[in-house]
C-alpha cells in the first residue's frame, strides 16, 4: 500500500491540524482498525471501524469512498503482508534449490493462513464481481513464485501444461485452503499429514525425488523462524 500523507486525506485535501478524537489521521489507521475487527471475528463495517477509531461513520468518507473501498484496502494490505512472508521465507535457500524455496514459501503461507483465517477468507475466499477473491492478486503472486523458482521451465504456449512452479503452488494452495475452510479433520491439520504429502510431490516434480526428509526439515526451519516472532502452527512432522 502506498504511504499516505497524514496531513492530507486520500483525495489530496488538507486535513485539519492535530489528531482530535473523531478524526482518523490516515488511511492506515482505518485499515488497522478493520484488520483488528477481522482478527476479533467481528463484522467489518464502516460503523464498526468508526467506533474503533472513536469517530462517526460519515467521517470515514473523507478518507475512503465506502464499504467496497474499505474491503479493497483491507485486501491489499493483507496481500502485501502475505507476499512479504512468502518472499522472506524462500530467500534463505539458493536459486539452485527450487524445491526448498517453494516449500519454504508454501510453509510460510500455510502458517500465515492458519494464524489469520479471517484475513485469508477475505482475500482468497470471497468472490467479487463473479470471480475469486484471489483473482486480482493472481498475477503478482505468480510473479513472486516465479522469482523464487527461476530454474523451473517457463510456461508453454496457450493451452499447454502450466509451468511447474505454478502447478506445484496450485497443489500446495489447495491443501491450505481445505485446512483453513475446515474441510480437513483437525487432527490432520495438527499433524500436517496432507501438506507433507503434497510437499513430497512438489519435491519430486522439482527433481528432488526421495528428498522428502530434507524438504520436511526446510518446512520445520520456516516454522521455527515464525515461532521466534510469536507465530506458530502445527508443524508437518518428519
Amino acid at each position: 500500500m502506498n504511504p499516505v500523507d497524514p496531513a492530507r486525506d486520500r483525495r489530496g485535501r488538507a486535513a485539519p491540524a492535530g489528531r482530535a478524537r473523531g478524526r482518523p489521521a490516515t488511511v492506515e489507521s482505518i485499515v488497522g482498525a478493520g484488520r483488528a475487527l477481522l482478527r476479533q471475528g467481528r463484522a467489518v463495517t464502516l460503523r464498526a471501524v468508526a467506533t474503533e477509531l472513536g469517530c462517526t461513520a460519515p467521517a470515514l468518507y473523507r478518507y475512503i469512498d465506502g464499504a467496497a473501498a474499505l474491503g479493497e484496502l483491507l485486501s491489499e494490505d493483507v496481500f502485501v503482508e502475505v507476499v512479504g512472508e512468502l518472499t522472506a521465507a524462500g530467500e534463505p535457500y539458493g536459486e539452485d534449490d527450487p524445491a526448498a524455496r517453494l516449500v519454504a514459501a508454501a510453509t510460510a503461507f500455510r502458517g500465515w493462513a492458519l494464524d489469520n483465517r479471517a484475513e485469508f477468507r477475505l482475500v482468497f475466499g470471497a468472490a467479487r464481481g463473479g470471480g475469486s477473491g484471489a483473482e486480482p492478486f493472481a498475477g503478482p503472486l505468480g510473479g513472486v513464485l516465479t522469482r523464487l523458482v527461476r530454474q523451473w521451465p517457463p510456461p508453454g504456449p496457450e493451452g499447454a501444461e502450466p509451468d511447474g512452479a505454478l502447478a506445484a503452488w496450485a497443489q500446495l494452495y489447495g491443501i491450505v485452503a481445505l485446512e483453513v475452510f475446515g474441510h480437513v479433520r483437525p487432527r490432520l491439520i495438527r499433524s500436517g499429514a496432507l501438506f507433507r504429502a503434497v510437499m513430497r510431490e512438489v519435491g519430486a516434480r522439482a527433481g528432488a525425488a526421495g528428498d522428502g526428509d530434507r524438504l520436511a526439515e526446510v518446512s520445520r526451519e520456516v516454522l521455527a523462524r515464525r515461532a521466534l516472532t510469536g507465530r506458530a502452527v502445527p508443524a508437518p512432522g518428519g
